[in-house]
């Protein structure tokens, strides 16, 4: 019985590994037609360059096994695009690559960190913020805040509708939902007020309040 398992496991390890290569020979098969078909109807001089022989999705890294070296028509070859797989093999993709596309410097290239719209007159400057402070963690950009700071002496107002320019929540790339606990908030305060704000959230835990849209 053991016997007829082991070969049994064996069997059907061959068989998914030969279901595999035929799929990969497929693929390949599929871009050296697109290839064919590019040559013969524009038949212009062609250029070795690297494309990708699936999709490849922000975050993948680029390797032998879903990209290749193949010749394409001149015409049809940006000017940024890699020739050696050795260039960008293992590099993180930035931008999506779909299946028979040819790769760029595009598809690496660093995004901008965003930049801060800060209120004329205002500045911004960010401060600690735990979920429980921050009305459960679903303060966001944009929002309006009363600023309260709170210690053993007591619990007063510092700041009153401060605009919360960011927070360290963000959206995951899969789901519409927050992929992480809130850390901190910037705000947009008046410029006499930094020094108070910044001494309070290290002597003291502060709290932001949202208030109704009645209430302003």
């Amino acid at each position: 019985m053991l016997k007829k398992q082991t070969v049994s496991a064996i069997l059907s390890g061959f068989v998914c590994a030969l279901c595999v290569f035929l799929y990969i020979q497929s693929i390949e098969a599929d871009l050296a037609r697109t290839q064919e078909d590019l040559l013969e109807k524009f038949g212009s001089d062609v250029r070795r360059v690297c494309v990708v022989t699936q999709d490849v999705g922000i975050g993948d890294v680029l390797t032998k096994q879903n990209s290749q070296v193949m010749e394409y028509p001149e015409d049809f070859i940006p000017d940024d695009s890699i020739q050696c797989l050795n260039e960008v093999e293992y590099r993180t993709v930035t931008a999506p690559i779909f299946k028979g596309e040819i790769v760029t410097t595009r598809h690496f290239e660093q995004v901008d960190k965003k930049k801060l719209v800060v209120p004329a007159g205002m500045v911004a400057v960010s401060v600690p913020a735990k979920d429980v402070e921050a009305v459960g963690g679903i303060v966001s950009a944009g929002a309006r805040v009363d600023v309260y700071s709170t210690a053993t002496q007591g619990t007063d107002l510092l700041i009153k509708d401060a605009l919360v320019l960011d927070t360290s929540m963000k959206q995951t790339s899969t789901q519409n939902s927050l992929s992480e606990n809130l850390a901190w908030l910037t705000l947009a305060v008046e410029p006499d007020a930094v020094e108070e704000l910044i001494t309070a959230s290290h002597k003291s835990e502060l709290y932001f309040v949202i208030k109704s849209e009645v209430a302003r």
